[in-house]
């Protein structure tokens, strides 16, 4: 408990998980494997706390909140794509779409 865990900071899932929601949403593939990678990643670092890899935590949770950030930027991209196409009537054609907006 002492100085050797205050070197690593807490991970922050937040971010990949919403990552993997945005990905769910916009149907992003890589948003959410981005967002799982991450959140795998940052799930190790307990366990290389506790196994006395000071380094690999640090590497892990670099890497896994890299990611998570990767994942969430392309999965908000998607969700402005997702309006735009709104907007602009992009989704027209989609037949459930139509009877969506005629009710």
């Amino acid at each position: 408990m002492g100085e050797s865990q205050a070197n690593v900071p807490q991970p922050k899932k937040v971010m990949g998980i919403v990552a993997i929601v945005l990905g769910a949403i916009t149907c992003n593939v890589v948003a959410l494997g981005l967002g799982i990678a991450g959140v795998v990643l940052l799930g190790q670092i307990a366990a290389k706390k506790a196994a006395g890899d000071e380094a690999g935590a640090a590497s892990s949770l670099k890497t896994g909140n890299i990611l998570s950030l990767i994942g969430f930027i392309l999965g908000l991209i998607g969700i402005v794509f997702f309006i735009i196409s709104l907007i602009t009537g992009g989704l027209a054609s989609i037949g459930v779409f139509n009877e969506l907006m005629s009710m």
